[in-house]
């Protein structure tokens, strides 16, 4: 049995670096190239899924409804989710969260395709939306890599999970966060799949 940081690091044929993991959960993991090592996340969606495909499905919900209340905020979402979800309109995913209960974890996360369709599609507020997903995890990443003085090194950051090997611009934000307090760092995109 190997865990995910391990597979990870496999993957992508590293035996050091950042791995950012981002699927239906995430967390970051730090190997340093003198065998340290950092984790930060993996806590589920009550106490942690940032940048997660939870964390956007659920930004993607959340900005579908506000979109009803304020022009401001008009988006592509406000259809979109629904037809995701297989309803009519937003009452029937009210109604799927609050009388059937049929909104989980895995439902949910399983919409961030649909916000990363809508915001390659120019929609300014799924584009949001995932870049303020990306942020959440940043934030750690960016931290982790401080707090263990490895900026300077060209650091190997490997992208595991849904989210973080198919949303460009999930993956773009996230390494322009990064490449602020590590220039050299490096991205991966693994060849091949962590099974």
């Amino acid at each position: 049995f190997a865990g995910e940081s391990e597979v990870a690091y496999a993957s992508a044929r590293q035996d050091w670096g950042l791995i950012v993991l981002a699927g239906t959960g995430s967390f970051v993991h730090l190997q340093t190239r003198d065998g340290r090592s950092h984790h930060a996340g993996g806590m589920g969606p009550v106490l942690g899924d940032y940048g997660s495909a939870y964390d956007i499905g659920l930004r993607g919900l959340r900005a579908a409804f506000i979109s009803t209340w304020l022009a401001s905020r008009h988006t592509s979402l406000r259809a979109a989710m629904p037809a995701a979800l297989g309803v009519e309109d937003l009452r029937g995913i009210f109604h799927r969260a609050y009388v059937e209960r049929t909104l989980n974890r895995r439902t949910i996360a399983a919409l961030a395709s649909t916000v990363d369709r809508e915001a390659e599609a120019g929609d300014a507020v799924a584009a949001q939306c995932i870049r303020d997903a990306a942020d959440e995890l940043a934030d750690l990443a960016v931290e982790m890599i401080v707090e263990a003085e490895v900026g300077d090194e060209e650091l190997p950051v490997i992208a595991s999970g849904s989210v973080a090997r198919r949303s460009r611009i999930w993956w773009e934000h996230m390494c322009g966060r990064i490449a602020e307090v590590a220039p050299r760092m490096r991205p991966i995109i693994p060849p091949v799949p962590p099974v």
